[in-house]
């Protein structure tokens, strides 16, 4: 963290930013965003490294305490798995589950 000094963000988007003012030549953020603005401007690009990257962590459980509210619960989370899911993997081209597909040129 020395060295890092004031380029440490604590913003998702703060990187971002700097890059987009000119501020820094590289900044590591949120894909997302990247993408993002590399289709605003020919100066921005996202460069996935060929060893990997992060992606973020998904998850949704549903604690059994033997209430009512078990089932809608229960349904809440498998709408957002099957609806929200689609939409995720766009912007973090990872296969969580086995029928999952993934475009390898996002």
């Amino acid at each position: 963290f020395q060295n890092i000094g004031p380029h440490l963000e604590s913003s998702g988007s703060g990187p971002l930013k700097k890059v987009q003012s000119g501020e820094v030549a590289i900044g590591i953020g949120l894909r997302s965003q990247a993408l993002e603005a590399s289709k605003k401007s020919q100066y921005i690009k996202n460069i996935d490294p060929k060893e990997g990257n992060y992606s973020l962590i998904e998850s949704l459980a549903v604690v059994d305490k033997g209430s009512e509210k078990q089932k809608k619960a229960t349904d809440m989370a498998k709408a957002i798995q099957k609806h929200a899911r689609k939409d995720l993997i766009k912007q973090y081209p990872k296969a969580i589950y086995k029928v999952e597909k993934v475009d390898r040129k996002s």
